[in-house]
């Protein structure tokens, strides 16, 4: 298991049923990004519309994406 997966688990580990663990995006790569949603995140909250854009690109709808800022 990656780092990234062993990290998401223990956070999931950590938090009540029935929380949304949302995984921010904000200045990781779309490389980045795919290792943590093969490690099992599955919401991607994303600062900027042209940043969410362009990795959506990439990485498409294997996750849900969620707008975090004002």
């Amino acid at each position: 298991m990656s780092n990234i997966g062993m990290k998401y688990k223990e956070i999931r580990d950590s938090i009540p049923q029935g929380v949304t663990l949302v995984a921010a995006a904000k200045g990781r790569t779309a490389a980045e990004i795919q290792e943590a949603i093969n490690a099992g995140i599955d919401v991607i909250g994303e600062n900027y519309v042209q940043e969410a854009v362009r990795k959506y690109g990439e990485i498409g709808d294997k996750a849900a994406w969620h707008m975090i800022a004002h």
